[in-house]
């Protein structure tokens, strides 16, 4: 069993006192980091499970669980072409080939952005494109389509009308290197929280995760 981390944001529960604490530790959310950053719940889970998806929709589950709504489902799915290097372990030159057709023809345009010095890119897109050549894994491909998936099912949630939920995810298959999804606690800087006025109790994140006593260790 492998351990993934990703975050969660949500919303949806009064946060004048502590009782949301509970409500995620009691729905499964006992692997998270949880704390609010301006008005919304920040989780950053270190979730153990077989695979990243399974791991990704239990979350996923235990936060709605608990009575939240889901804002979204972070690593973002807007990506700059220094994101894109990042993910996809390759040179930032090489994603300016990608980009001006240099190397490669049909890459995806830019989704917003555009006329700026920073346009980006929908993820989904452009990682289906670099496994097409050759450069990514399927289940990279497929992580990307399965937080787009809950994004926007999250998202149609919260309309006064609820359409239809989106069709399920196409692929999956296990990714050369899992460092981008499966990094330690330890080489990531701590949760920074902004409380809401009135809060200052609040002012770092809540570890929900179990502790385990020296004389659980023994045993």
């Amino acid at each position: 069993m492998n351990s993934y981390e990703f975050t969660i944001v949500a919303t949806g529960l009064p946060i004048d006192n502590d009782d949301w604490l509970d409500r995620f530790y009691e729905a499964g959310c006992d692997d998270a980091l949880v704390g609010l950053q301006r008005g919304l719940f920040v989780l950053e889970f270190d979730r153990e499970a077989n695979t990243l998806i399974e791991a990704v929709e239990s979350a996923h589950a235990d936060v709605r669980r608990a009575g939240a709504t889901i804002v979204r489902i972070e690593p973002d799915s807007l990506v700059s072409a220094s994101d894109i290097a990042e993910r996809a372990e390759v040179s930032r030159q090489a994603v300016s080939l990608y980009v001006n057709g240099e190397r490669g023809e049909g890459f995806p345009t830019p989704v917003a952005c555009v006329s700026g010095l920073r346009p980006l890119w929908k993820w989904s897109e452009v990682a289906a494109w670099l496994h097409a050549a050759g450069k990514i894994d399927h289940s990279i491909v497929e992580m990307a389509q399965l937080l787009d998936r809950l994004n926007a099912e999250a998202h149609s949630d919260n309309r006064p009308a609820r359409a239809e939920v989106l069709a399920p995810v196409v692929v999956e298959s296990e990714y050369v290197t899992t460092e981008f999804y499966t990094r330690r606690k330890i080489d990531r800087p701590k949760l920074r929280v902004e409380p809401p006025r009135g809060a200052a109790r609040h002012r770092q994140g809540f570890d929900l995760r179990r502790t385990v006593s020296a004389q659980q260790m023994v045993q």
